[in-house]
């Protein structure tokens, strides 16, 4: 969109969000939520404080909401997000830079230890955060199978196909 009609664009998709929770939790519904490059909608400050408030309420409307972001530091140096990422009960964390990393441990109470897992680290490997539990992980995919081309978001591989 451009700059000068995006928050009216975000605000609609939202409230429409919004009012699709009312709507399934009336029908007996859960709502999972995908938020893609949720950097990009923090950046704007009303989308962001109502994604903050989709967060705070969503449980009372069966809302199951996910955020998917590459850019961790962005979220981390927003009030918004850093609010939306203490009050989430699961997280999976992939590799991060070292610069990002602190902030994450912190948030999430991982330790030096744990936070290995995380930096340096080869694709399909990380921690998963479920309350006080942290779980490593390791998921490779062969890169000739099916499900690696489905999944699979390099650039790199995929002007190569």
């Amino acid at each position: 969109l451009p700059p000068s009609i995006q928050t009216t664009g975000y605000l609609v998709v939202l409230d429409h969000i919004m009012n699709r929770l009312h709507r399934n939790k009336t029908l007996g519904k859960h709502t999972w939520i995908f938020i893609d490059e949720f950097h990009i909608l923090l950046a704007n400050k009303f989308s962001s404080e109502y994604i903050a408030k989709i967060y705070k309420t969503g449980r009372k409307e069966n809302a199951i909401p996910t955020i998917i972001t590459q850019n961790i530091a962005d979220v981390i140096k927003n009030e918004d997000g850093c609010k939306i990422l203490s009050n989430s009960e699961f997280a999976m964390i992939l590799k991060q830079k070292p610069l990002d990393l602190p902030p994450i441990c912190k948030i999430f109470d991982i330790s030096d230890e744990e936070s290995r897992y995380v930096t340096d680290s080869p694709s399909g490997q990380g921690i998963i955060v479920y309350g006080d539990d942290k779980v490593i992980f390791r998921n490779q995919v062969s890169k000739d199978s099916y499900i690696y081309e489905l999944n699979q978001t390099s650039n790199m591989q995929v002007s190569r196909g």
